[in-house]
C-alpha cells in the first residue's frame, strides 16, 4: 500500500468514531458474531431465578478479551464480564470495558457485567462495599481506533539506535 493510501486510510479510521457516536452493544455483537444478546426481563421466571441466589456452573474462557466467563444456568449459556473497582473510581471516564471481535461468543445468550466495588481498609485488605449486576443488552459503546505494536515490532532491528548488552 502506498504512503498516500495509508494516510487516507488512517484519516478515515480516525474520523469514523466521531461519526458513529455511541452504538448499541447488542448490534455490535450480532454483526461481529452472528449471535444475539438476549435482554434480561425481570418479569420472566428464568431471568428472576438467574439473578437470584441460584447456583450455576462457571467456565473460565481461554485468552483475554470479552467475555471473561461463561456460566451455564439451566443448560443455557450466560456470558459474564467480571470487574473489580475502587469505590472512588466508580464514576471514572477511563475505559473500563472493551470488546474486540467476540471470538469467544458461540451462542445467542444473555450478557452480564458483574462489578464488585471495593474500598481499602489498610494493610492490603479490601472490603466489598457493594456489587452491581448490569444487563449488557442496554450498553452503548464507542468505537476507539487503536494502533498497536507487539514487543517484536518495538524491538525491530532497523529502529534500534543503541543496544547495551
Amino acid at each position: 500500500m502506498s504512503d498516500e493510501n495509508t494516510r487516507e486510510l488512517v484519516r478515515l479510521v480516525l474520523t469514523y468514531p466521531v461519526k458513529l457516536g455511541r452504538l448499541n452493544f447488542p448490534i455490535v455483537v450480532k454483526e461481529s458474531t452472528g449471535f444475539d444478546v438476549i435482554p434480561i426481563d425481570m418479569n420472566n421466571e428464568y431471568d428472576k431465578r438467574l439473578i437470584s441466589n441460584t447456583p450455576f456452573t462457571v467456565t473460565q474462557l481461554a485468552s483475554t478479551g470479552y467475555p471473561d466467563t461463561e456460566i451455564l444456568f439451566d443448560g443455557q449459556p450466560i456470558y459474564m464480564e467480571l470487574k473489580t473497582s475502587g469505590v472512588v473510581a466508580e464514576k471514572s471516564s477511563y475505559r473500563y470495558f472493551y470488546y474486540t471481535k467476540g471470538s469467544k461468543i458461540k451462542k445467542s445468550a444473555r450478557h452480564l457485567l458483574v462489578t464488585i466495588l471495593v474500598e481499602p481498609t489498610g494493610n492490603r485488605v479490601w472490603n466489598v462495599k457493594r456489587f452491581v449486576i448490569s444487563d449488557l443488552s442496554k450498553l452503548k459503546v464507542r468505537l476507539k481506533p487503536e494502533f498497536n505494536a507487539s514487543r517484536t515490532d518495538l524491538m525491530e532491528q532497523s529502529a534500534r539506535i543503541i543496544e547495551v548488552p
